[in-house]
């Protein structure tokens, strides 16, 4: 264990918060074993032992506190599927501040509005993504925001004012600030729905919250632990953020982030990493096996969580037949992200007609 990730074992660290839950992990974690995969600083490809990830959590909080960050605050996060995506969830969670994942296909309007509502003080956004500039989208609402702080950007960037977010990895102190006691009831995750019924509407989930839902869903499904993930769901969705991120790096897996949807990339990534599971709409995995079959020795993830709409049973037989992968169908909502599943040692076929079972806790009730 490095010197820096001893030193995040501080009193007061709350055991069960989503930063207890990875420190906890690192403990236990054998030397040198991978956390975390993909693109840093925009441009740079990353991989990250469980000790290198704590630390730059540790080092990105230090200085989220120097910016004024505390506990109770909200810490607004636009980005893609980068690594430090995940740095500043759990950087955020160490000092007791609320995350707030925002999809990146927002733009003035929804973020003004979640910005505005949240009084958010501190923004993450990339520079540029996809050609499109969110520094200077971002520059433009800052006037209008009399809460928001300081604005940090993921990759380089002209506008002045604005933080560069690969300084926040440098060590800001040798003896880390002591973090505060942080009940497991208190607000975690501030998740925003798409507002196709009007405005974006805020879900708040506490740390006992998201732990129990992902905890429920392994037990429930049969997934078991030590599993590796591929993120091809956006980390501004639940989806992407809960169950690609925060349910691997909860059972001892590792996380492998891909930023833009691109089957033969994803294809390259699953080989490279041997990877076990993903998780993402029907259309995802078509593409996926579409672009298997165009290479004849394709590795395939054995589990492939799929929600959001029905799936065609064509799909569940060929992940079957040509790849012995299970999909294991989910139902759920922001609210309560996964509430019905099937699981790994049901009938294959089940996942084509039913959304499953209520998982642990959930409880279903058929109104008429």
């Amino acid at each position: 264990m490095s010197e820096k990730a001893a030193a995040a074992r501080l009193p007061g660290t709350s055991d069960d918060t989503l930063f207890g839950s990875l420190q906890r992990t690192q403990g236990r974690a054998p030397s040198g074993r991978r956390a975390l995969a993909g693109v840093r600083n925009a441009d740079e490809w990353v991989e990250l032992t469980y000790d290198e990830l704590l630390s730059d959590v540790v080092s990105v909080s230090e200085h989220l506190s120097a910016l004024g960050l505390g506990k109770g605050d909200v810490l607004c996060l636009v980005l893609p599927n980068w690594t430090e995506a995940v740095i500043y969830t759990y950087a955020a969670s160490r000092l007791g501040v609320v995350v707030c994942p925002i999809t990146t296909i927002y733009r003035q309007r929804e973020l003004r509005f979640i910005l505005e509502r949240t009084e958010c003080k501190v923004v993450v956004v990339p520079s540029t993504y996809r050609n499109f500039d969110y520094a200077a989208m971002t520059r433009e609402l800052v006037d209008e925001l009399p809460d928001l702080s300081h604005v940090i950007c993921v990759g380089d960037t002209d506008v002045e004012g604005f933080l560069a977010s690969k300084e926040l990895l440098r060590a800001n102190s040798d003896q880390p600030t002591p973090i505060p006691e942080i009940p497991l009831d208190e607000l975690a995750v501030l998740a925003f729905t798409s507002g196709t019924t009007g405005e974006p509407k805020g879900v708040m989930h506490s740390h006992a919250s998201m732990h129990a839902m992902i905890d429920d869903l392994v037990e429930h499904a049969g997934f078991g632990h030590g599993l590796t993930s591929l993120v091809v769901s956006p980390f501004g969705h639940l989806t992407g953020f809960l169950w690609g991120v925060l349910m691997p790096l909860r059972g001892a897996g590792d996380v492998v982030m891909l930023q833009t949807w691109e089957p033969e990339r994803a294809l390259d990534l699953i080989e490279r990493y041997s990877v076990d599971i993903m998780m993402g709409a029907a259309p995802f995995l078509s593409d996926l096996l579409d672009a298997a079959d165009e290479r004849s020795t394709a590795r395939f993830p054995g589990i492939y969580i799929c929600g959001g709409a029905p799936i065609p049973p064509s799909l569940i037989e060929r992940a079957v037949q040509a790849h012995d992968s299970r999909v294991v169908a989910v139902w759920g909502m922001s609210e309560y992200p996964v509430g019905t599943a099937t699981a790994v040692g049901d009938d294959a076929a089940l996942a084509s007609s039913s959304d499953g079972r209520p998982c642990g806790r959930a409880d279903v009730v058929i109104v008429d």
